[in-house]
């Protein structure tokens, strides 16, 4: 068992090395999380004009509030979350597809 530990920190290790410090802790967030955790766009925000254009707005997302009361910061985050995310798998495609 010990054996199999060291195996797995030298290969971590390794990927530290070659990949840096910021792109491991990336790996392991992203390969750490399940798939429920990751948000999808509310259907109210991709019906939206504006979203066609590139833009998300933020207020269709729960816990946004419009009047300037509360604490917004949840919810945006999510759309921060969100639009990072599609503009991942956008990138992902394009490439893939030699654009």
């Amino acid at each position: 068992m010990n054996g199999q530990l060291a195996s797995k920190k030298s290969v971590g290790r390794a990927f530290v090395r070659s990949h840096g410090v910021l792109a491991f802790l990336c790996l392991t967030l992203v390969v750490g999380l399940p798939a429920n955790l990751f948000a999808t766009i509310p259907a109210a925000a991709k019906s939206d004009p504006r979203y066609g254009l590139g833009y998300l707005v933020v207020t269709y997302y729960p816990g946004v509030n419009t009047n300037g009361t509360g604490d917004c910061r949840a919810g945006i985050q999510e759309a921060l979350n969100d639009a990072f995310t599609n503009n991942q798998v956008f990138q992902n495609a394009v490439s893939v597809n030699g654009g």
